[in-house]
């Protein structure tokens, strides 16, 4: 880039502060990447931090920290008159309602928008007549809306009535650097036990105790795993206090947020990536297990078949913990299937997946349309 041309001004809201302890999500990872990306050769990256928590404030607290994100975010559109084009990430909740409201004010003050939802349960709120209602003015007030698959593109068509016109909605699958993460390499060595690992939030909704469930079977079945949880969450001590009286302490440990190479060595030393979710955006987890050569165990959520398929992984049921216990068993007892799945999603995440295929679509969207 000419040192001459001037970066073009966008305002972007999302997460850009990991939390105490490590905590991590598919939307920290995805605004701290863009932003660190080759993006910013060309773009003047002007942040409105809205990184949650779990469990999140009460409604009071949470209501004044919204409204300062709120006047920030009118503060800059006040003062910076060069910003063009505005990109919010949104969860779900009251997040996705924050987020609309900066939409709608944002197109009052004449800017291009960029509406990015990235939660699996927004499909809970929009069972909501009145967030429904609200829901489908913000999409259809957006210039654009990134959907995280083409299911999320089909969904929020669907749900704006035809409405809107279909190349508003733009697909952009997550992403994850790939050049970060080293292929699984399988011993010839024999070993009895077969090792999984969870990674992401301890709580109900990502199959959490449905995963300590299996594991009690296959411990009844003779089967030798250990099950490794890594990630906290509001349910996590129940888990634990679970686990213990159901005595599966030595097959089940729970060891927090891990990041960093500590999490590429447990990548390393795993030989299943497990997510049994009942709800799910397009899990960065799964990414990062595939990337690193593991065969994975998911359900048939959100835009998650959109990544795993028959090839890469084993597809069970939200819910049905027969169904787990089963894709667990022959992952148990075949080796050869495992490494077959894990080259596959290797080189499924490296060909499709990377940060720089996402990086050309945003700079597409960005900067070629602002020039």
């Amino acid at each position: 880039m000419s040192s001459n041309t001037r970066k073009i001004d966008v305002l972007i809201v999302g997460a850009f502060k990991h939390k105490k302890g490590g905590a991590t999500g598919g939307v920290l990872f995805a605004c701290k990447s863009l932003i660190e990306s080759r993006l910013k050769e060309k773009i003047n990256w002007i942040k409105v931090d809205s990184t949650g928590s779990i469990p999140p404030p009460n409604v009071f607290w949470r209501a004044i920290k919204a409204a300062k994100r709120v006047f920030l975010f009118l503060f800059f559109l006040i003062t910076r008159w060069n910003i063009k084009s505005v990109i919010l990430f949104s969860s779900s909740d009251a997040s996705f309602v924050e987020k609309g409201i900066m939409c709608l004010i944002a197109k009052g003050w004449g800017k291009r928008v960029l509406f990015a939802p990235r939660s699996g349960s927004i499909l809970i709120n929009f069972e909501s007549k009145r967030f429904r209602i609200f829901g489908k003015y913000v999409l259809k007030k957006a210039d654009i809306v990134i959907c995280q698959g083409q299911s999320w593109k089909d969904y929020f068509l669907k749900l704006c009535d035809g409405e809107s016109k279909p190349d508003k909605f733009v697909v952009i699958h997550n992403w994850i650097n790939s050049a970060e993460y080293k292929k699984k390499e399988v011993s010839n060595v024999v070993v009895k036990e077969t090792v999984f690992l969870f990674l992401g939030w301890t709580i109900k909704d990502k199959g959490l105790f449905d995963i300590i469930e299996a594991a009690r079977v296959l411990k009844e079945k003779n089967f030798f795993v250990k099950v490794i949880i890594a990630g906290d969450g509001i349910d996590r001590f129940a888990a634990e206090k679970l686990v213990k009286e159901i005595e599966l302490d030595q097959f089940i440990s729970f060891v927090g947020w891990v990041q960093g190479e500590k999490k590429h060595k447990m990548l390393m030393e795993a030989d299943v990536f497990i997510l049994p979710s009942y709800f799910e955006g397009f899990p960065n987890s799964v990414l990062e297990a595939m990337a690193s050569g593991l065969p994975v165990i998911v359900t048939d959520v959100g835009a998650v078949t959109e990544l795993v398929d028959g090839t890469t992984g084993l597809i069970v049921t939200a819910g049905d913990v027969n169904k787990i216990v089963d894709a667990m068993i022959l992952y148990c007892e075949n080796t050869n299937l495992r490494v077959e799945h894990g080259d596959n999603g290797y080189f499924r995440i490296k060909n499709n997946f990377d940060i720089d295929s996402a990086v050309v679509k945003f700079e597409e969207i960005l900067v070629k349309n602002n020039l």
